[in-house]
């Protein structure tokens, strides 16, 4: 049960092609994957910014949210007045 030459080279031919084929195959799956990695670091960038963002708004709007100290002229004299705005209403002045 010899094979001939022939035969074998062919047979190393086909193995080589299957081989360079299953390269080419995974380059193609190792560059989807970066691909897809360098999506979801975008998207991460993105969402985090995002957050940061939310994050100075909230600090700025609890700035705004507490009391303030207004100086009100009121027949030729200064007079200071407490003011707060609660978060589900207009500001409410407490002097009149």
């Amino acid at each position: 049960m010899s094979v001939s030459n022939d035969e074998l080279m062919k047979k190393l031919e086909e193995f080589m092609i299957q081989q360079t084929q299953n390269t080419n195959e995974l380059k193609t799956s190792t560059n989807d994957l970066k691909a897809a990695v360098e999506t979801l670091q975008s998207k991460k960038a993105a969402i985090e910014d995002g957050l940061q963002a939310q994050s100075q708004n909230k600090t700025y709007k609890q700035g705004e949210d507490q009391d303030s100290e207004d100086i009100c002229f009121e027949g030729g004299e200064i007079r200071g007045s407490t003011r707060t705005r609660s978060r589900k209403g207009p500001r409410v002045d407490f002097w009149h």
